[in-house]
């Protein structure tokens, strides 16, 4: 059975083995291309990362079990059967590399070993689906499976607290004729082809128009010569970074939330002169979609 999306979304399907997780409410709501019961929602918050987010408050109450794992009441939370406390890096069993030397796996203090309670739910999970065999059941498991290929083994790293410092290895040079940038060991780069392809061959594969990665698309000539350009002029670009936040993480650290403490949206100085707008004013976002209000800057 193919994965949800792979019928608009084959490349992307392919590429990553993987649901194209926007589809997803095709298949909670429709059944399309199979029935989705069940949801488990991991240190996330759908409702504040993917776009429509009425739509997935009517997936949430679609749904016959919802499980979300957080340290923070979320929106997704509160429409969960189940919520289950996670952890902080700081009460995690787990290591780091650092510059070559590798400091022997450390916890924090917890007394109800809280980090614990994912693993034996997603392993109990993974028992009932048949690949109990292939998920590690706890902590300790998930160690050793990270290190089961690594330079340095996990008794190594037992018997020497103090870090076990080991050869990163020097700078590989012209990897590509030694065969080490593919699984096959064969010369050559990690496409197709094996050579480094400024026109695509998976883009072809699929049958995209134009297979060339570097071209040149008019989008907003496109856009002018349209009915919607009449009543929305301006286009929106999303995805930038922003210094005091993390996607939709850490606007609840009063500290950070003063660098930017209201919902901004970047508009070019000569658009926003000729419509008005003053910086910091309020303005609405709207699309087709629907609207929100902001600040201008």
């Amino acid at each position: 059975m193919k994965p949800i999306g792979a019928d608009k979304y084959p490349l992307f399907c392919d590429v990553l083995k993987a649901a194209q997780f926007m589809e997803a409410p095709r298949a909670i709501l429709k059944g399309d291309p199979y029935p989705v019961k069940a949801l488990l929602v991991l240190g996330a918050s759908i409702l504040t990362s993917l776009p429509n987010p009425n739509l997935w408050k009517e997936c949430f109450r679609n749904l016959d079990f919802m499980v979300v794992f957080d340290r923070f009441m979320t929106g997704d939370a509160m429409y969960a059967d189940i919520l289950l406390p996670a952890t902080t890096n700081f009460e995690n069993l787990g290591t780091r590399d650092t510059r070559g030397v590798l400091p022997a796996p450390a916890e924090g203090h917890r007394a109800d070993r809280r980090s614990q309670v994912k693993f034996l739910f997603l392993a109990q999970l993974a028992g009932k689906l048949g690949y109990g065999d292939l998920f590690p059941a706890t902590e300790e498991e998930r160690i050793r499976f990270a290190f089961k290929e690594g330079p340095v083994s996990l008794e190594d790293l037992k018997a020497h607290p103090e870090g076990v410092r080991y050869d990163a290895g020097r700078m590989e040079y012209r990897k590509h004729e030694k065969g080490l940038l593919r699984s096959d060991g064969k010369p050559g780069f990690n496409t197709p082809s094996k050579k480094v392809e400024l026109v695509s061959s998976m883009l072809q594969k699929y049958g995209y128009e134009r297979p060339c990665l570097f071209t040149w698309s008019p989008q907003r000539d496109r856009l002018a010569a349209s009915k919607l350009y009449e009543k929305y002029p301006l286009v929106l670009n999303t995805g930038a970074r922003l210094q005091s936040a993390f996607r939709s993480q850490h606007l609840n650290i009063p500290g950070l939330l003063k660098l930017q403490p209201k919902p901004q949206v970047l508009i070019h100085p000569k658009d926003a002169e000729a419509r008005g707008i003053p910086d910091g004013d309020r303005v609405w976002v709207e699309s087709l979609r629907g609207k929100v209000a902001v600040r201008a800057g």
